[in-house]
């Protein structure tokens, strides 16, 4: 048994991850000039996904078994990798020159760049069959966090408004997951972890 009040937080921050994501993508992006201050709320959206990951795996960590661990360390550190790129991309590409950037993406960086997202994409994708199979969170949710950031991880070969609707996508998942968590918990002191969830 474990006290509520943790997987509260994570279940908060998955939350508000997911709707940081989805502000960003759809009134941000769209609405203002590019600009470091209102790129930090994407950031944010980013890095408490890390520890909204640490909470959905943790739930379900006992009905995943090893694979499970194994999938969230691949998306823990996929995802860190991604938030790095996405970090250069809001804070250090955004004050390049044209030209600048596009010398700096002729060379190894778009590497860096195409292999971080592949990265995340191999942990998105583990850790969907990992959820699948444990039946602990709703299946639609995992569904959405799956088609979702499958999309955006691919975002170097699809249009733009492709990869936005896909990183939407999986913010709505993993707002899922995380009101799934809360809801499990709100009307007890004390949870059983690996439960299925519905919500």
């Amino acid at each position: 048994m474990f006290p509520s009040t943790q997987y509260r937080l994570y279940a908060w921050a998955a939350m508000l991850s997911g709707l940081f994501i989805i502000v960003k993508k759809l009134v941000i992006e769209l609405l203002f000039p590019p600009a470091a201050a209102t790129n930090v709320v994407g950031t944010l959206g980013l890095l408490m996904g890390l520890f909204a990951l640490t909470g959905v795996y943790s739930y379900q960590r006992e009905a995943s078994s090893k694979s499970g661990l194994v999938s969230y360390i691949v998306i823990w550190f996929g995802l860190g990798a991604a938030s790095g790129a996405d970090y250069a991309r809001n804070y250090i590409f955004l004050y390049m020159s044209n030209s600048e950037l596009q010398a700096l993406l002729a060379g190894p960086t778009k590497l860096v760049l195409v292999s971080s997202s592949l990265f995340f994409l191999v942990g998105v994708i583990l850790f969907s069959v990992s959820a699948f199979r444990a039946r602990v969170f709703p299946r639609l949710a995992v569904l959405l966090f799956l088609v979702g950031f499958t999309l955006f991880s691919l975002s170097f070969l699809l249009p733009v408004v492709v990869s936005r609707a896909g990183e939407v996508v999986g913010a709505l998942g993993v707002i899922w997951l995380g009101y799934a968590m809360w809801a499990a918990i709100r009307k007890t002191a004390m949870i059983q972890p690996g439960q299925p969830v519905h919500a």
